[in-house]
């Protein structure tokens, strides 16, 4: 079976500009991040980026989480010791404090809901909190810099790395290696590698073979192929870089009767970038079903499309349009089917070498 789940919260960032504070023109060129060429995570593929970690170079791949202000790496979990799991826990990495010799340990906390919304269970992980190095791929030639805040989850539920793109400050207690944690992006911008706090991210499409692409300090006009398809969203503030977008319709086309369903229910999306799911209004949920053939399957709290409805939707070339904003400032987003239609793999769902 196949497995529905939206690709849209990604792929709107792939034609927006998000801007933060300005820096000094021509201080510093933006730095150009490539993709791993991978694609990972157990809700995808998706096209991911490498990431060190440590003196001694610790491997991972990840992604872009916009909301976040740190380093999020996997932690050693108990699970990760039996044989059958070796696969998988090769692919997830964990990073070894103990290994490096450059990591400073500021304590154990617990992040709030910050990161719920990256959890199975959806409350927040415990992390271990430190300083160490991180480098920008994966070799000792790759951009390096030292005295990052990372954030160790020992949770299944973080099977790949997330790169906080947010500016907020996590305010440590009792004054901890100076109080506050500087989030990357920022920290970047203070020590004059890039020019501002920018970024463009474009999340790539595993259906299309494009691959990602990540910019701090600038964005790749080339990625922007329609500017009049960009939309444009206010962040609460400086602290706060959660995107909240106004949806103000959406479109179902199985071209059967030639024009789509249009939902007219408005609502509110928060977009982040490294949680692919979409949650919809229970109208909206119940217009996909019918309309895409889809199976909600109550142990997995994912809806899954058979091979048989998989293949009517491929024939008919259905898509999904999304109108976000509202009055006259609305901007059109169509997706094929294809942009939906991904596999889940472990921890998802449990069993070794299996996707549904």
């Amino acid at each position: 079976m196949h497995v529905l789940q939206p690709i849209f919260i990604t792929l709107v960032l792939a034609y927006s500009q998000i801007k933060g504070v300005l820096g000094i023109p021509g201080s510093a060129a933006p730095l150009v991040i490539s993709s791993s060429g991978g694609w990972d995570g157990p809700d995808g593929p998706w096209s991911s980026f490498d990431l060190g970690a440590g003196s001694n170079i610790q491997a991972f791949r990840g992604f872009p989480a916009l909301s976040q202000s740190l380093y999020i790496l996997p932690h050693q979990t108990s699970w990760c010791g039996g044989t059958d799991q070796i696969e998988i826990c090769e692919r997830r990495g964990s990073y070894q404090a103990g290994d490096s010799t450059s990591w400073k340990e500021a304590g154990v906390y617990d992040l709030g809901d910050d990161l719920s919304p990256f959890t199975l269970s959806g409350y927040p992980p415990i992390a271990y909190l430190g300083l160490d190095t991180i480098i920008w791929g994966k070799t000792s030639i790759d951009p390096q810099f030292e005295r990052q805040w990372i954030a160790q989850i020992v949770s299944e539920d973080f099977p790949m790395a997330l790169i906080g793109l947010g500016t907020g400050v996590y305010h440590l207690p009792n004054g901890t290696d100076g109080g506050d944690v500087t989030s990357p992006i920022v920290g970047l911008r203070e020590n004059g590698t890039i020019p501002s706090i920018t970024y463009g991210y474009n999340a790539g499409s595993f259906y299309r073979n494009q691959t990602a692409s990540l910019i701090l300090g600038g964005y790749d006009s080339a990625r922007i192929k329609n500017l009049s398809a960009s939309a444009s969203f206010s962040m609460p503030s400086n602290q706060n870089t959660t995107l909240i977008a106004k949806i103000s319709s959406v479109g179902l086309n199985t071209n059967l009767s030639g024009n789509p369903t249009e939902l007219d229910t408005p609502f509110l999306a928060r977009i982040e970038s490294a949680v692919p799911q979409f949650y919809l209004p229970l109208n909206i949920c119940h217009a996909f079903e019918e309309a895409f053939g889809l199976t909600w399957d109550s142990t997995l709290l994912y809806y899954t499309v058979n091979e048989s409805s998989h293949k009517i939707n491929i024939q008919r070339n259905s898509s999904v349009t999304f109108s976000i904003g509202e009055n006259d400032q609305v901007t059109k987003l169509t997706f094929p089917y294809q942009a939906f239609d991904l596999q889940l793999s472990y921890p998802l769902i449990k069993e070794v070498n299996t996707s549904i």
